[in-house]
């Protein structure tokens, strides 16, 4: 039994791996399973048996990504004085780990959204919605000891907070991506975060 485990494990590990590097390469919609496949070493029924179809190991790939990263984030969130600073070394950390792998961001804040041909929206990832409800709990946290406007809404909040990080982080990708250096520097986008939270704070 623990072989069959170990196998099945493998044999996951393989196509999550193959799926993410093709994905990158030639996009979801060109990445066929049969290339997937292949560059696994394994058959396309054993992605259908493990991942539903491709869809699923597309899935597979973003929780995969996001799980190592939410564990850290979850960390140094526990550690900050206040939700203000947690939210603002969260978010900076984030940016740093995309900026250590502009690959994983281009496929995370690109690919992750984006409509695919038969017309369907694939939902967001487990790992990213765990991120979300991370900042959602550092909001209501910073409204609650006070570093935080408790008038403002929490959910428009985290919107907007993850809406500027993913729009920034997503223009540093393509920028690299092109080999383009005219992309603005982390500690800019630092300082934006720094603004942007005190215009939410308690005391602005």
């Amino acid at each position: 039994m623990k072989d069959e485990q170990d196998g099945t494990q493998s044999s996951r590990s393989r196509f999550i791996a193959a799926a993410r590097e093709l994905f990158l390469e030639h996009g979801y919609d060109g990445a066929s399973t049969a290339l997937i496949a292949r560059e696994a070493g394994s058959a396309e029924t054993q992605m259908v048996r493990l991942f539903g179809g491709k869809a699923g190991l597309l899935e597979a790939v973003f929780n995969e990504s996001w799980r190592p990263l939410n564990e850290k984030l979850e960390g140094i969130a526990s550690g900050a004085r206040t939700g203000r600073d947690a939210i603002l070394r969260v978010l900076s950390t984030m940016i740093a780990a995309f900026d250590a792998d502009p690959n994983l961001a281009f496929l995370v804040l690109l690919e992750e959204r984006r409509v695919r041909g038969d017309g369907k929206i694939v939902s967001i990832s487990r790992g990213l919605s765990d991120f979300s409800g991370l900042v959602d709990l550092l909001i209501l946290r910073g409204q609650r000891d006070g570093s935080l406007a408790a008038s403002l809404d929490h959910a428009a909040m985290r919107s907007a907070l993850m809406g500027a990080a993913e729009a920034m982080i997503r223009d540093r990708a393509i920028a690299r991506r092109e080999g383009r250096s005219d992309s603005f520097s982390r500690s800019s986008i630092r300082s934006v975060f720094e603004f942007l939270l005190g215009g939410v704070s308690a005391d602005s």
